[in-house]
């Protein structure tokens, strides 16, 4: 990360100023490419620093952050010099890095939510448990998994082994193949085809397009929370925003939003993973070493498009309710009403008794009027939906 020299204290200390990165998220809300990318940052950092006779002394996955589009290294610290002594972080990186995602490949992506319940990464013994029997024909998993379990070097005994540059790059280059070759096997839902025209009505979905270029191209967007996002459609079409956080629950169009930001170098949008209905939370000492999703930044728009359906039919989560948690919109609220009769919430409702719930759009509007002022209100073509654009309440 870039840093601004401030001043040598006293004790002749280095005093460095780290460049702000505007939004710190975490692993359980990255996708399996993110994870990926990460892994293999730390790698090329400890292989950079071997030629300044240095290397980390630590691989956690939080030394790793995104900025730009890209993964940056945030801690500048996290250096010694090298010793010719066996890499000291190795055991770490495997645990933070090689483990989730042998987990989240073989088993679900999903389970990157285990960095949630597991705060220095997954322990070996535990990755041995979830891997199913197949992985264990891979000679790279032998290695890196099993042979540590029954055979782990201890820093006091590896503290009288010589390992040599060679051997340490050498090492570095392996565990660098490995993950390279880490793919997800690809595998279809209805939410990584949501956009397909097969699936969603095309002249609806060019009408909305439309509206929604037409309404961002009108407001000072600011800092963006796309809440839905899916696989980030909509969020490429805010323009002028200096961070878009475009996020969704299902951590597969999670990874394809981001494989398809990095193709397009889009350095202000950042795909992650959360479900508003559970949200990641506070954690570490206190609950606050990391804190909770919503409570790291103040959003200047919120996008809620194809959304509150969702949230009302198949979560239990009453108009009202919605309309006080979009309170975290700053300023402006782009949001989406389905109505009852639509082919989705019919779809979603077709095994469910739905007769106790109020969903009405005039109950949505007294609910939503409460807290935000109605700016434009839009009847979206091929469709009976309705898009709405708020401005919250001073």
């Amino acid at each position: 990360i870039k840093h601004t020299f401030i001043r040598i204290d006293k004790d002749e200390n280095q005093i460095i100023q780290p460049e702000h990165i505007p939004f710190i998220s975490y692993p359980y809300e990255w996708s399996f490419e993110q994870i990926k990318d990460a892994a293999l940052l730390t790698l090329k950092i400890q292989n950079i620093a071997l030629r300044y006779n240095m290397s980390l002394k630590d691989a956690s996955i939080y030394n790793v952050q995104f900025l730009n589009g890209k993964p940056i290294f945030i801690d500048s610290t996290s250096f010694e010099f090298n010793n010719d002594k066996p890499w000291t972080a190795y055991y770490q990186f495997c645990k933070h890095f090689l483990y989730p995602l042998w987990i989240m490949k073989y088993v679900s992506p999903e389970l990157n939510s285990l960095y949630l319940s597991n705060l220095d990464g997954i322990d070996p013994k535990f990755t041995i448990q979830l891997m199913p029997i197949r992985a264990y024909f891979r000679l790279s998993i032998i290695l890196h998994l099993l042979t540590p379990v029954f055979y782990r070097t201890n820093s006091e005994k590896s503290g009288s082994k010589l390992f040599s540059k060679e051997q340490h790059k050498r090492l570095l280059k392996h565990l660098f193949s490995i993950i390279s070759s880490l793919h997800l096997p690809y595998k279809k839902s209805s939410w990584n085809q949501y956009y397909d025209n097969r699936i969603t009505n095309a002249k609806y979905l060019e009408s909305k397009e439309l509206l929604v270029k037409n309404i961002m191209s009108r407001l000072s967007a600011g800092i963006v929370l796309d809440l839905g996002a899916n696989d980030g459609h909509f969020s490429r079409f805010v323009e002028q925003s200096s961070l878009i956080l475009s996020t969704d629950f299902d951590s597969r169009v999670v990874n394809e939003n981001y494989i398809k930001t990095k193709s397009e170098k889009n350095a202000n949008l950042l795909p992650l993973v959360l479900n508003i209905c559970n949200p990641s939370p506070g954690i570490g000492w206190n609950n606050s070493e990391r804190t909770g999703f919503f409570d790291r930044i103040e959003f200047d728009t919120v996008m809620a498009l194809a959304l509150i359906h969702h949230l009302v039919f198949s979560n239990n989560i009453t108009l009202e309710m919605i309309a006080q948690k979009l309170l975290i919109a700053k300023n402006h609220l782009i949001i989406e009403f389905i109505p009852i009769n639509d082919e989705k919430v019919k779809q979603i409702t077709i095994d469910k008794k739905i007769d106790h719930i109020q969903y009405s759009e005039n109950l949505f509007e007294s609910s939503f009027e409460k807290y935000f002022v109605l700016k434009e209100k839009h009847k979206i073509k091929g469709s009976e939906r309705i898009l709405y654009w708020y401005e919250k309440k001073a």
